[in-house]
């Protein structure tokens, strides 16, 4: 098979895995942190408005481990 008829290669780097990663978690950061003070504003105790916030950060903390995960990769 000669090269015009291979599939394109497509590259993903380390650095737009790493940025992907990265965004995501800082996304999932803000979201909570927005939910967590408007619920606070709408006079919900803390608990109760932790506990809204609660799928956001948990997701945050997903991210950063797959962040966390890349770093040694991005080194490499």
């Amino acid at each position: 098979m000669s090269a015009s008829h291979a599939a394109p290669i497509t590259t993903i780097t380390h650095d737009d895995a790493l940025s992907e990663s990265h965004g995501f978690m800082l996304g999932h950061r803000e979201k909570a942190q927005r939910t967590l003070d408007r619920e606070l504003k709408a006079g919900l105790p803390p608990l109760v408005a932790l506990a809204k916030a609660g799928r956001a950060i948990r997701a945050a903390r997903r991210a950063q481990i797959m962040h966390l995960a890349e770093m040694p990769y991005r080194t490499a």
